[in-house]
């Protein structure tokens, strides 16, 4: 068994822990570390849409994991993940499942 966390381990909030066993991958959670994004974003400043989730991994907010993000937010035309940078490897993994802690 093995557990990566992206992250959360030092904030409230924005828990992203992966959990691999044998072949099977569950997240817990997935949340926003409101703490991180604030210091990028706020209510006018978002995200650039034609930058698909680019700008996500840049700052940490997504950790870089080929085959769990829907493929509609990748550039068209584009080879999106050549073109991170982020502060963990991009790795290749099937998803299985997600639990939540908590909604709000």
């Amino acid at each position: 068994m093995q557990l990566t966390v992206y992250d959360g381990a030092d904030t409230i909030g924005g828990n992203k822990i992966l959990l691999e066993d044998e072949g099977v991958n569950l997240f817990f959670d997935f949340g926003i570390n409101f703490n991180l994004r604030n210091r990028y974003f706020e209510e006018y400043l978002v995200p650039r849409s034609r930058r698909g989730f680019l700008d996500l991994f840049h700052i940490g907010l997504l950790p870089p994991l080929q085959g769990i993000y829907r493929p509609d937010l990748e550039i068209p035309g584009v080879d999106v993940w050549s073109r991170v940078r982020a502060p963990y490897p991009i790795r290749q993994i099937e998803l299985h499942g997600v639990l939540l802690s908590h909604t709000p």
